[in-house]
């Protein structure tokens, strides 16, 4: 069985600005701005490794619903993944 981890790719660098945060894509010459909700629903997915998990923490700090909070995160990450932003890759898990 293998599980997603994400990570941000050599080519990213990442800057907070207050509650909100800029990418830089060094590779493409591009920023990308993150508000502070998908800021900490990107912290959350790269800090706690589980998109569902992200989404409970999001729900529960922003006062939004679990179902809300799993389809922004699925948005973001799908936004971020297809951008080269952020990088998926599957390690093998223990039995």
């Amino acid at each position: 069985m293998t599980e997603a981890t994400y990570s941000l790719p050599e080519h990213v660098m990442c800057q907070r600005t207050g509650d909100a945060m800029v990418l830089l894509d060094t590779e493409k010459g591009q920023y990308y701005e993150l508000n502070d909700t998908a800021c900490a629903a990107f912290l959350y997915v790269l800090d706690l490794q589980d998109p569902a998990a992200a989404a409970g923490r999001l729900a529960q700090d922003f006062d939004v619903s679990e179902a809300q909070a799993h389809t922004d995160v699925a948005a973001l990450l799908e936004d971020l993944l297809n951008s080269g932003l952020v990088r998926q890759a599957a390690e093998p898990t223990e039995k």
